[in-house]
This record gives structure tokens, sequence and C-alpha cells, in this order.
């Protein structure tokens, strides 16, 4: 009957201590936060209509930033947020939101491609992303971004894309006090700002070379 007694309690023992570390589990759980980048608003400016359409290809990214945690740099050092997190990974995100910009002027009346396969396009827009750091140190509370473009348009006589255009994109932007709400917002900002001075400049070169 003792063996009993002492099997009972052991047996109580191990469900208390199981319980309470599972208590303890789910009181450490944080929940992760998922972040995207929000559109400015369209520039009026902008409404040239071109007989043709274009594919958006998806933008190739470093590899460190090939992820959907989000990165924030204090000097060298590189810091992934584990609960706070893109929506998409990075490169998907920023092919997302520059479809959804070119489609939103309406610039293309063909329209912007989602598939190279399903239509031959006209134009392919490749973006490649040198930088896109996001400072949060004691020297620095910031945004940086940079994006290469390349324009490729179909000549029908050899049956292939020839590139029409090249050229360089950046900006970068200061945050008084920083916070990741804010940092969205800032990027949102960069990026519509650069998305426009690419579909400005290439509307210009289709225009100059038709």
């Amino acid at each position: 009957m003792f063996k009993g007694i002492i099997k009972i309690l052991l047996l109580c023992i191990i469900i208390i201590i199981i319980f309470s570390n599972c208590v303890n589990i789910k009181s450490k759980y944080t929940t992760p936060k998922f972040y995207t980048i929000q559109q400015a608003p369209l520039n009026n400016s902008i409404k040239t209509k071109i007989d043709k359409n274009i594919f958006i290809k998806q933008f190739s990214i470093s590899g460190e930033l090939e992820t959907n945690r989000i990165i924030t740099f204090d000097g060298n050092k590189l810091q992934y947020h584990n609960y706070h997190l893109w929506a998409l990974s990075l490169d998907e995100l920023l092919t997302e939101y520059t479809y959804n910009r070119f489609s939103s002027y309406n610039i293309f009346t063909k329209g912007v491609v989602t598939s190279i396969f399903s239509l031959s396009p006209d134009y392919i827009l490749e973006c490649k992303t040198n930088t896109f750091n996001i400072a949060n140190s004691n020297q620095e509370n910031s945004v940086d971004i940079v994006l290469t473009v390349h324009l490729y348009k179909y000549d029908k006589e050899i049956m292939d894309y020839q590139i029409c255009y090249y050229n360089k994109y950046s900006k970068k932007d200061t945050i008084t006090t920083f916070s990741l709400e804010k940092m969205t917002v800032i990027i949102g900002n960069i990026m519509s700002e650069i998305v426009d001075n690419i579909l400005q400049d290439i509307i210009q070169n289709i225009i100059s070379i038709k």
C-alpha cells in the first residue's frame, strides 16, 4: 500500500511539472506581427497611354534579404527580427508592390502581364535590389534603397528580347524616432517615388524609340 501511495505521488509530481512547463511555454510565446509596404498616392501627372503590355519580372535581391523576416542594420551588424515579418518574402513583396503601382496607372493599355508564359509581353522590366538597408543605430535611423533597372523590348525580327533602357535609382530618408511601423511608411514613400521615376523614364524611352 505504501508503494502505491509513492507511485501516486510521483505521478502527481510528473503531471504538475509537465503542466507548469506547458504554461511557461505558452506564457513566453510571442505573436508575430506582419508588415506590408504602403502605397503612396499616385502621381496625377503620369497620364500617358501606351498600346503595349509589360511583364514585371521577379525582383532579384542579395542572399541575406531572401527572407520574410525584417532585417535591420546597426553599422555592419545585421539583426533578424523573428517576430516582425514581411507579409511575403521581400523579393515577392517588392515585385507585387511594383506590379500593383504600374497597374494602378493603367499606362500600358494591354495590361501588366503577370506571367511571361501566358503571353509574350512587348516589354520586360527587370529590377535588382542593390541596397535595401533599414538602419537602426545610435548614429542613424534611416532607410536606404538602391535599384538597378533593365527594360527589354521584344524584337520581332530576331524573335527575342533586346535591352532598350538601363538606369540605377536610389533614395535615402532618415527617421527621427525609429519604429517598424514608421519604417514601413518611409519604405512605401521611397518605393513609390522610385517606381514612379522608373515608369516616367521608361515611358520617355518607349516614346523616343517608336
